[in-house]
């Protein structure tokens, strides 16, 4: 199981779902809370300016959780000197990974949702209130990620830049951390086994009838049918000659 699993709908083919989740325009994000004892339409989630803010976003509404916390989600909060002292006795990994970052930084919790399918590490997140770490380690910058092993030692992950794709990319290329098996949520066994389809190149300087009639169906089923009652000038046929 994953903490969030993140599914696409077309609304042109799913005009009576998007309808009844009240969808009006495009695109549009909703956010489902795990284990939610209410029927919900979804709460929908604004301000999205490119997929960074989409992550951080997804990660806001995931830690305002308030019902049971999603078994499958590591923790996101700052950890403390005492949980880093003892992550080794409680966790059966040969790695940690600790990023050191402001309060208001998302990289320590997106590197920590990006290394969740991979097992043999753990990774966490400590602010700068933690004076004690912060000597222990030698932390002088934000961000930064140092690597913890099994037998005590550590050392500072060097990288070109310190962000979330830098240190994604060291920590999954460590020898001994690999990457985990994850069936998606609901897909039978007849599915996983369903041959893949291979798609056949388009030429974009084209225009394919099922361009046409999807654009036609995508209008009549979602943008005319926001409106109860279409005003104007009637439209005419137009025929080729």
């Amino acid at each position: 199981a994953l903490p969030i699993y993140l599914a696409v709908l077309d609304c042109a083919d799913h005009w009576r779902t998007c309808t009844e989740f009240t969808i009006q325009g495009y695109p549009t994000v909703k956010f489902f809370s795990a284990f939610s004892e209410d029927v919900s339409s979804g709460t929908r989630v604004k301000g999205l300016e490119s997929a960074d803010s989409l992550r951080q976003k997804l990660i806001d509404h995931l830690e305002q959780h308030k019902e049971s916390w999603p078994p499958a989600c590591p923790p996101l909060e700052p950890a403390s000197a005492a949980e880093i002292d003892g992550f080794f006795q409680i966790n059966d990994v040969d790695y940690l990974a600790v990023i050191f970052e402001s309060e208001e930084s998302y990289v320590g919790r997106e590197v920590t949702l990006d290394m969740l399918q991979f097992g043999n590490i753990g990774v966490r997140r400590v602010t700068p209130s933690e004076t004690v770490l912060l000597e222990q380690f030698g932390v002088k910058s934000f961000p930064s990620c140092y690597l913890v092993r099994r037998k005590g030692a550590f050392s500072r992950i060097r990288v070109l830049t310190e962000n979330r794709e830098s240190y994604t990319k060291y920590l999954r290329s460590i020898r001994g951390v690999k990457r985990g098996t994850f069936e998606l949520l609901g897909k039978t066994e007849s599915e996983s086994n369903e041959v893949p389809i291979v798609w056949k190149p388009s030429d974009s300087s084209k225009v394919y009838m099922a361009d046409l009639e999807s654009a036609i169906h995508y209008m009549l089923r979602v943008e005319v049918a926001k409106f109860p009652v279409l005003e104007g000038e009637r439209p005419t046929d137009r025929k080729s000659t």
